[in-house]
């Protein structure tokens, strides 16, 4: 498989403090790649990197195959990267979405400037001929954020970096943000990586996750974070879930250590559960369904609650076997120690 970006042993540090530590990640020309993890775990950070804005103090990152220059790269004109808050210009919603158009050499070519402006307008369901002439300041929250996408999409860019495109926005304007972004994908083989803390509508748009915590890649999918903190002992370690309930792992590599756990090593055992998380045996919980969300590829999750934890759990053909019901019910699971995977070394600082 082709690779577009690559980023190998990339490190980044603020003020000696070091806030991303990437050993590998491979993206594939045309991909939808949704990033999650907590604030503050580096996701931002890679974006920027991603975006060709900083260069790491370490490692590299591979476009096509070959290292990355910043400010020479080829890749620098096509990709294009949309805020959480986006700035808009204070000019008309026409002038703003045919900004990146004219930055790029297109001033001369008014016919196809703007039939370039109708088509992301619209990808962004926003009517041309209502909102073209509009002035920035006469937009909703929801309208600037779809303003500000299409402005991104009018260069017809090869790489789309988004940065909680859906935050505070209402369902439609999300859906339509949603749809923009397949549609690119679809006509201009436009990847796309996306930073969200929104799982479903990540599920919605991405073929693919990555989860990150303390700087680093914790793994692939909605992997459950277990930061602590962890009280260890000689060779376990453990973590309070309250009323009496604790989870046990074998002893972390080091103390700063966040623990990982797959959704899929979260087993649904049958029987119905019981009123409290401790049922008595080691790793064995009664559990709350709080939510189940459904992937694009058909496979379902499982939001569980047990004491003071949450935790995601695969529940793909496992209902029939297991009895799983609707939200609100209880259930048991267990989870082996052994499925309890620590984040090598310290997180960073």
């Amino acid at each position: 498989m082709s690779l577009l970006l690559q980023l190998e042993n990339v490190r980044q540090r603020y003020g000696g403090r070091t806030v991303l530590d990437v050993e590998r990640l491979e993206i594939a020309p045309g991909e939808l790649l949704g990033l999650t993890g907590p604030n503050g775990s580096g996701k931002s950070t890679l974006l920027r990197i991603l975006a060709l804005l900083e260069e790491p103090v370490s490692g590299r990152m591979l476009v096509d195959g070959r290292a990355a220059d910043g400010g020479g790269s080829a890749l620098r004109r096509s990709v294009t990267m949309l805020n959480q808050e986006p700035y808009l210009l204070r000019r008309s919603v026409f002038e703003n979405v045919a900004y990146g158009l004219r930055a790029r050499g297109m001033r001369g070519m008014r016919g196809e400037m703007e039939d370039r402006v109708r088509t992301a307008l619209s990808m962004v369901a926003l009517d041309h001929d209502r909102f073209a002439p509009r002035a920035w300041r006469e937009l909703s929250g929801g309208e600037t954020q779809r303003v500000a996408l299409a402005a991104r999409l009018a260069v017809h860019p090869r790489v789309l970096l988004l940065d909680e495109p859906t935050a505070s926005l209402d369902l439609p304007s999300a859906q339509a943000i949603c749809a923009a972004v397949l549609r690119a994908r679809e006509q201009w083989g436009t990847t796309v990586v996306v930073i969200s803390h929104d799982p479903v509508w990540l599920d919605d748009l991405c073929e693919r996750q990555v989860t990150m915590h303390g700087g680093r890649i914790a793994g692939e999918g909605r992997i459950n974070v277990l930061p602590g903190p962890w009280i260890t002992s000689a060779d376990t370690a453990r973590l309070d879930l309250g009323d009496g309930a604790h989870l046990v792992a074998a002893r972390p590599p080091s103390p700063g250590a966040a623990a990982c756990l797959d959704p899929a090593d979260v087993e649904l055992l049958p029987g119905a559960g019981g009123s409290g998380p401790d049922t008595g045996e080691p790793n064995v919980f009664t559990a709350a369904i709080s939510q189940r969300v459904y992937a694009r590829s058909g496979d379902s999750c499982l939001r569980l609650r047990i004491g003071t934890l949450s935790l995601w759990a695969d529940s793909t053909g496992r209902e029939c076997a297991t009895g799983v019901g609707d939200t609100g019910r209880s259930i048991r699971i267990r989870i082996q120690p052994s499925a309890i995977r620590w984040l090598s070394g310290e997180s960073p600082s």
